[in-house]
């Protein structure tokens, strides 16, 4: 039970990505019983330390869209083709990639 806790407070800052590591790593630690337990925990989630914020690096959500939007449009290209690959790699349409452009 302790270690559902954990997994539902830790605060996951690698997102889903992050979660699932952490469930394929549980799964492969786990003994012969099948229970997942403290000992099947990563020990990142048992001694996780507090991250301080740094308050110049905090940015509003409209400057986080921008910086995610052009590091796809970096990795993806400048074509039609790298735009329709950034918006899909985003989880946003082809049009709502172009209107955030526009703005």
């Amino acid at each position: 039970m302790e270690a559902m806790l954990i997994l539902r407070t830790y605060p996951w800052y690698g997102n889903v990505r992050e979660l699932e590591n952490t469930m394929e790593f549980m799964i492969n630690m786990m003994e012969d019983d099948g229970i997942l337990d403290n000992k099947t925990l990563p020990a990142n989630l048992l001694f996780k330390e507090e991250k301080p914020v740094d308050i110049d690096i905090i940015h509003t959500l409209k400057e986080l869209e921008e910086i995610e939007i052009q590091k796809a449009l970096e990795r993806f290209g400048n074509t039609t083709e790298g735009k329709k690959e950034a918006a899909k790699s985003l989880g946003i349409g082809l049009a709502t990639l172009y209107r955030k452009l526009e703005q």
